[in-house]
C-alpha cells in the first residue's frame, strides 16, 4: 500500500500541473484538481454492474459498486466467517466510518457490523461499520459479498470512469466547473441533489419531466409501474411486456417497456428497455423510507424512477457534490488519462 500510495501522490501533483492553468485563468484563489484514492474496477461476469476489491479484516472481498445504497453492507456469510462482532442496538452518535483518506468520523447511518481494518485501493482504515445485507444470495449465486455505499461516496467527489474501469476519489475543494480532465466534445452539465443519501436529477422520458435515482448498483433501468401508467399511459396487455421468471420481492409480476428517450441535460438514450414494478427484487426488512420523485415516502416502495447500468455503463460521469452538479460525457476506452499522463514514482 506504501507504494501505491507514493504513486498516487505523483499522480496528484500530475494531475494538479495538468488543469491549474485554466483553472487559475478564471478563479486564482482556487485550487486545482487534487485526486485522493482510485480503485479498479471489476465488471460482474454476465452483468453490467461493477464490483470493487477490498479487504476487511485482511480478508479479500469484493462489493459491488451501489450508489443507490445509503449505507454499506456485507453478506451474512462474511459476518460469520470474519467473525465481525454485532451490535443490536446502535448510538447513532457514536457510530464511525472510514473515509477515503483512511481517516475515521462520526456518521448516523445504522449498522450492524463494526471492523478491525478495511482496504480499498491505497487507503487502509480501522472502525468502519456495515449493515449486514438481507440479500441471501451475496457470496453465492452473486459473486460479490456485499454493497460499497453512499456513506463511502459523499465525503469527496466521485469520479466513476466505466470506460476505464475505474472509480476515483477527488477532494471536493476545487475550482468551480473545473473538474473535467478527459478529452471530451461535450459536457452535460446537470443539477443535482443528495436526498437521504441518494444522487436525484432530472431527466425526461418521452418529453416528460421525473426525478431519477442514479443508482450504480442496479443493472437494469426501472420505473415504479403506477408512475408508468398514471404519467405515461402504459398498460398492462398494451404497452406492457411481463418479463418471464422476473418477480419483485412481495412476489409481483414485473413487466418492461420500451420508451422512445431518455434524457438528461442533452444526453440522450434512444429505445431504452425499461422495467415497471412496484417493489423492490429482493426484500429488506431494514429498509428505510424511500424519497420519490413527487417528494412523498413511502415505506419499501420503489422511487418513481432508477436510471441503472444499462444507461450509465456508457458514460463518465463526474459527480461534484459540493456543487451539486453531475458531469456527464459519453464513456471513454482504455485506461483512464489519468493514469496515461501520470509519471511513475521513483
Amino acid at each position: 500500500m506504501k507504494n501505491s500510495a507514493c504513486w498516487l501522490a505523483v499522480m496528484a501533483g500530475t494531475m494538479a500541473s495538468m488543469l491549474s492553468g485554466a483553472a487559475q485563468a478564471q478563479t486564482p484563489s482556487c485550487a486545482p484538481l487534487h485526486i485522493l484514492n482510485s480503485v479498479n474496477l471489476l465488471p460482474v461476469p454476465g452483468e453490467n454492474t461493477m464490483m470493487v476489491p477490498v479487504t476487511i479484516n485482511g480478508a479479500a472481498r469484493k462489493l459491488l459498486v451501489s450508489t443507490g445504497t445509503p449505507v454499506g453492507q456485507v453478506s451474512a456469510a462474511t459476518v460469520r466467517e470474519l467473525q465481525l462482532p454485532e451490535f443490536e442496538k446502535v448510538d447513532f452518535n457514536q457510530l464511525r466510518a472510514v473515509d477515503v483518506r483512511g481517516a475515521v468520523k462520526t456518521d448516523a447511518a445504522r449498522v450492524r457490523v463494526s471492523t478491525t481494518s478495511f482496504g480499498m485501493g491505497s487507503v487502509n482504515g480501522s472502525g468502519i461499520q456495515f449493515q449486514i445485507a438481507a440479500d441471501p444470495e451475496l457470496g453465492k449465486a452473486k459473486p460479490y459479498d456485499g454493497y460499497l455505499g453512499m456513506d463511502l461516496f459523499k465525503l469527496y467527489d466521485l469520479d466513476m470512469d466505466f470506460g476505464a474501469h475505474r472509480l476515483n476519489y477527488f477532494d471536493s475543494f476545487h475550482c468551480p466547473a473545473q473538474v473535467v480532465y478527459w478529452p471530451h466534445d461535450s459536457v452535460a452539465v446537470v443539477a443535482m441533489e443528495r436526498v437521504d443519501d441518494q444522487i436525484i436529477v432530472p431527466v425526461t422520458i418521452d418529453g416528460r419531466s421525473i426525478d431519477a435515482v442514479i443508482d450504480t448498483g442496479a443493472s437494469r433501468t426501472t420505473m415504479r409501474r403506477g408512475i408508468g401508467e398514471s404519467r405515461f399511459g402504459v398498460r398492462e396487455g398494451k404497452d406492457m411486456v411481463p418479463v418471464e421468471g422476473l418477480r419483485d420481492s412481495k412476489g409481483q409480476q414485473v413487466f418492461s417497456h420500451v420508451f422512445a428517450s431518455l434524457g438528461f441535460a442533452g444526453v440522450a438514450v434512444k429505445n431504452l428497455n425499461v422495467l415497471l414494478q412496484n417493489n423492490k427484487l429482493v426484500a429488506d426488512p431494514e429498509a428505510d423510507q424511500m424519497r420519490l420523485g413527487s417528494h412523498a415516502t413511502t415505506k419499501g416502495s420503489m422511487p418513481d424512477l432508477v436510471i441503472g447500468m444499462d444507461v450509465l455503463s456508457r458514460l463518465h460521469m463526474y459527480v461534484a457534490f459540493n456543487e451539486g452538479k453531475l458531469y456527464v460525457t459519453p464513456a471513454g476506452t482504455g485506461e483512464s488519462v489519468l493514469f496515461k499522463n501520470a509519471e511513475p514514482a521513483k
